[in-house]
C-alpha cells in the first residue's frame, strides 16, 4: 500500500467536515440554537455527550479511537495533563479584549493551547424579595452563612439549593474548604486537605443541610435552576454558565461573589492527530469572535468578551466580571481527573454523614499521596 503523504492527509483534511465534540452543559446548547456552526467558514458539526460520558469520549479521540478535530476542555483543570501528553495543537493567541480573568485557562507553559467557549465559576443567585437592599456583591463564606442563619431566624426553612450530587460536590465546597485558609492543594499541587482550617470548611459546608431542600444531596445544575425558577429555593450557588438559563426572569435575583471562589473556562482545543489543523484554527477564529460570543450567550449567559460588561449586557455581568478576578484556580496537577475523584467521594461521604468531616480530609489526604507524582 503506498504512503500517504502529509501534502495528501492535509488536502483531504481541508476537503471535509471538521467533528467537534462538546459536554452537554445548558451553555453548549446556544451552538446549535443560534445555529452558529451553519454560517462558520469551515463546514463543520458538533457532538454533544452527557458529563459522565464525556471525558472518556474526548481521551479516546486522543487516543484515535474517535474520530474529533477539536474538543472542549475544562480549563486548567485538565490543560496540564493533555498538554504534557502531546494531544492539543496549539491555536492562536486570544482577542485583546478577552476578559483577563479568563486567559490562566488557555496558556500552558507559555504556548496557547485553547480557545475559550464560556465559563463556570461561583455566583451566589438570590430572590431580590429577601432583603430591602440588595446583598453585598462580594461576601466571604462567614458573611454568606451568617445571612443563611438569619432567614432560617427569621423562620424560613428548607430555602436553599444546594449542587451536593457526588459528581459535582467537590467544586461546590471549595470555596468553603478555603474559608479558613485551607485547600485541598498547594500552590505546588501537593495535597493539603486534612489540616484543621480545611477540615473546619469541610464542616461549616456540611452545616448547610439545615436550610436545604429536601433531596439536595442529588442535585445538579438542573435542579438548582429548577428549584430556583419554581420559587423552591430562595438562595443558591450556581455556576456562571448557567445564569443564562434564567432568561427574561434575571430581574426576580440579585447576584454575589464569594471572595474564595474558584472558576474554569470550558475551551476548544485542537486534536493534534487532526489532518486538519489550519482549518481547526480558521474555525475557531470565528467561534471565538465577538459576534459569536453575544450569540452564545443568550445561552451561556457567559460573554467573553470585556466590552459585553461596560456597559453590562446582562443584570449578573457585574458580578460574573467581579467573580473572574477573585476566582483562585486549583494548581495545575497531573491525573487531575483521578486525583479529584476522590475528593467528589469522600466529601459526598461527609455530606451524607456516613463520615465525619475530618475521617473525609484525612483519608482523601492519605488516598492523594499514594497518587502524588
Amino acid at each position: 500500500m503506498r504512503a500517504v503523504s502529509c501534502m495528501e492527509k492535509a488536502v483531504k483534511g481541508a476537503e471535509r467536515k471538521l467533528r467537534i465534540l462538546a459536554v452537554a452543559d445548558p451553555a453548549v446548547q446556544g451552538y446549535p440554537r443560534e445555529k452558529i456552526l451553519e454560517n462558520a467558514p469551515v463546514p463543520c458539526s458538533m457532538d454533544i455527550l452527557p458529563w459522565k460520558e464525556y471525558y472518556p469520549a474526548m481521551m479516546e479521540s486522543f487516543q484515535g479511537r474517535r474520530d474529533y478535530d477539536i474538543v472542549m476542555v475544562a480549563g486548567h483543570l485538565w490543560l496540564k495533563e493533555l498538554a504534557d501528553q502531546g494531544f492539543l495543537a496549539p491555536v492562536d493567541e486570544p482577542e485583546a479584549d478577552l476578559l483577563p480573568g479568563l486567559r490562566h485557562d488557555l496558556c500552558y507553559e507559555n504556548t496557547w493551547y485553547l480557545v475559550p467557549s464560556f465559563f463556570d465559576g461561583h455566583i451566589i443567585v438570590y430572590r431580590r424579595e429577601l432583603a430591602e437592599t440588595p446583598w453585598p456583591l462580594v461576601m466571604s463564606p462567614q458573611e454568606y452563612m451568617q445571612r443563611l442563619e438569619k432567614l432560617y431566624a427569621s423562620g424560613k426553612r428548607e430555602f436553599l439549593a444546594i449542587k451536593a450530587d457526588t459528581s459535582e460536590i467537590f467544586t461546590d465546597a471549595l470555596p468553603f474548604l478555603r474559608m479558613d485558609g485551607g485547600d485541598a492543594y498547594d500552590e505546588n499541587g501537593r495535597v493539603v486537605c486534612s489540616t484543621p482550617e480545611a477540615v473546619q470548611g469541610l464542616q461549616a459546608y456540611c452545616r448547610l443541610k439545615k436550610y436545604a431542600l429536601p433531596g439536595t444531596d442529588s442535585f445538579g445544575n438542573e435542579e438548582v435552576m429548577r428549584a430556583l425558577l419554581e420559587k423552591k429555593a430562595l438562595v443558591a450557588i450556581t455556576w456562571s454558565g448557567q445564569l443564562g438559563l434564567l432568561g427574561s426572569r434575571a430581574a426576580e435575583f440579585g447576584f454575589s461573589v464569594l471572595t474564595t471562589g474558584w472558576n474554569t473556562v470550558w475551551s476548544f482545543g485542537i486534536n493534534r492527530r487532526s489532518d486538519a489543523v489550519p482549518q481547526c484554527r480558521q474555525l475557531l477564529r470565528y467561534l471565538s469572535s465577538a459576534a459569536v460570543d453575544r450569540r452564545v450567550s443568550i445561552r451561556s449567559g457567559t460573554p467573553l468578551h470585556a466590552g459585553f460588561y461596560a456597559p453590562p449586557l446582562y443584570p449578573w455581568c457585574e458580578a460574573q466580571q467581579r467573580m473572574t478576578e477573585l476566582a483562585r484556580a486549583l494548581p495545575y496537577i497531573s491525573r487531575a481527573g483521578e486525583k479529584n475523584a476522590v475528593f467528589y467521594g469522600r466529601i459526598a461521604q461527609a455530606f451524607a454523614g456516613r463520615i465525619s468531616p475530618k475521617e473525609a480530609m484525612q483519608q482523601a489526604e492519605a488516598q492523594l499521596r499514594s497518587l502524588q507524582d
